[in-house]
């Protein structure tokens, strides 16, 4: 056992176990943030600028869906 500084996987396991609960913390913020929006009827402007690796003969012209989740709503 070194006199100075800490074994790598330690600090490793330490560092993990700590993003993880950055991780969750975020989680439970943005939860509580959610139940604390009032009841009622929202708007959501969405731009989609691009769309890549579209497989599409040339010539055609094709209608791409988007499906977005957004505050448990599909």
């Amino acid at each position: 056992m070194p006199l100075f500084g800490g074994d790598k996987k330690e600090d490793e396991e330490n560092e993990e176990e700590e993003a993880q609960e950055e991780e969750e913390q975020s989680k439970e913020k943005d939860a509580k943030n959610i139940i604390s929006m009032k009841r009622g009827d929202y708007m959501i402007h969405i731009y989609v600028e691009t769309a890549k690796n579209l497989d599409v003969p040339e010539g055609d012209v094709i209608d791409p869906i988007v499906e977005i989740n957004c505050l448990g709503e599909r």
